[in-house]
């Protein structure tokens, strides 16, 4: 009788065949891993911040504070932008152009910012700017 000589019946055969499949397999799959993880890495990364990070401005709307008084309700706060400007009398050495140049801000006239200024006490003159932007803002 002949016997078969071949893999299907040698024990040795057959495992060097299973452990070149094994090789090939794993071979494949560490050159897809190479490729995704180095090769594609720039791609990949865009696409998982595209996905994860958004970037926008939440801007909240901030609530009035009402009070009642005499049964009529007012209010205590208000949402307004409000600009104020600082002078220190002490530090400011041409009195005549800075009130030149703040006064239109402050729409009031230069003599009288200039008196304010000239004013030798250490206290800031301090002027709420919100009105004149109001108005420049709708010329």
């Amino acid at each position: 009788m002949e016997t078969k000589r071949g893999y299907e019946s040698d024990p040795i055969m057959r495992t060097r065949l299973w452990y070149a499949l094994i090789v090939v397999v794993f071979a494949v799959f560490a050159i897809r891993l190479f490729y995704t993880q180095v090769i594609r890495y720039d791609h990949y990364k865009s696409l998982a911040l595209s996905d994860q990070v958004r970037e926008y401005d939440v801007l909240p709307e901030r609530g009035a504070i009402y009070a009642q008084l005499n049964g009529k309700t007012i209010p205590l706060v208000l949402n307004q932008k409000r600009y104020t400007i600082f002078a220190d009398p002490s530090i400011i050495k041409n009195v005549a152009e800075t009130a030149r140049a703040i006064a239109p801000l402050l729409a009031e006239d230069v003599s009288s910012v200039e008196d304010k200024l000239r004013t030798k006490r250490q206290s800031m003159l301090s002027c709420n700017v919100v009105s004149v932007l109001r108005q420049t803002k709708k010329s």
